[in-house]
């Protein structure tokens, strides 16, 4: 702990002074607690994500960061299970791969749409040509199908502190039944993830203009994040969950 020494070349040298209380350089838990979230948010709209990092870096935050007790509060505050694996990961594995198990793969809870991916889309209006063209009567049911293989698309996380926007991976088989009530699609299959696990704050002129992808929860918690020390890192399955959706279906059935 460093204390200010009293200057020689004073005036009042040699003069007996009332003690004074000293603060310990690293106690700045009053101060955070009542100026934290104004100043952020001031520097953050001010100067923008990555100068407000350097201010904090080098600030009032520098004792606590040096001393991992902010990157252990963070680890603290992460939920069981996923979330506190995945940063715990960044902090101590130094960028390498994290793979998935299929609990993990159903923990994410994600959110995607089969129909969207542009090798589905194409088998299936391939395969809607096909039933069209072909010259069996709607009474009779007819089934028409393609496998599908490597078929990648997006993925969202409905779960909070685990992936964010992710790659799916598909394999399985896409069939169209030709029947009274139309030609209907079905997919069912396995699929894998992949993300590239990190923390970037995004310009806040993203959030005036929409295209920033978070809501301002998350962005605000990829931003506290992005102040912990640790390595990016690749996310990888172990493992494959089953997928199904029927084209009514707004989203994937993933088990």
């Amino acid at each position: 702990m460093h204390r200010h020494q009293a200057d020689p070349s004073s005036a009042d040298h040699g003069k007996r002074s009332e003690p004074v209380a000293v603060t310990p350089r690293g106690d700045n838990s009053r101060y955070l607690a009542a100026s934290v979230p104004q100043l952020l948010l001031g520097l953050q709209r001010s100067a923008g994500n990555q100068a407000t990092t350097v201010v904090v870096q080098r600030g009032w935050l520098g004792d606590m960061w040096d001393r991992g007790v902010f990157d252990g509060s963070m680890l603290a505050q992460a939920d069981p299970g996923l979330p506190r694996s995945l940063i715990n990961h960044y902090m101590h594995a130094t960028g390498s791969a994290y793979n998935l198990t299929r609990a993990e793969m159903i923990e994410v809870d994600a959110q995607t749409n089969v129909f969207w991916f542009p090798a589905v889309r194409e088998a299936r209006n391939r395969l809607l040509a096909q039933a069209e063209a072909d010259p069996a009567p709607s009474t009779e049911y007819k089934q028409f199908t393609a496998p599908i293989s490597g078929a990648r698309g997006h993925g969202g996380a409905n779960k909070n502190q685990t992936l964010g926007n992710f790659t799916v991976t598909l394999d399985g088989t896409l069939t169209v039944t030709k029947g009274r009530t139309g030609d209907l699609a079905e997919f069912q299959g396995t699929a894998t993830y992949y993300d590239y696990w990190d923390f970037d704050p995004k310009p806040m002129q993203t959030f005036v203009d929409g295209t920033s992808g978070r809501s301002t929860a998350g962005e605000l918690k990829t931003w506290v994040g992005a102040l912990m020390e640790g390595q990016p890192f690749p996310v990888n399955s172990a493992a494959t969950v089953n997928v199904s959706q029927h084209q009514f279906d707004s989203r994937a059935a993933i088990s």
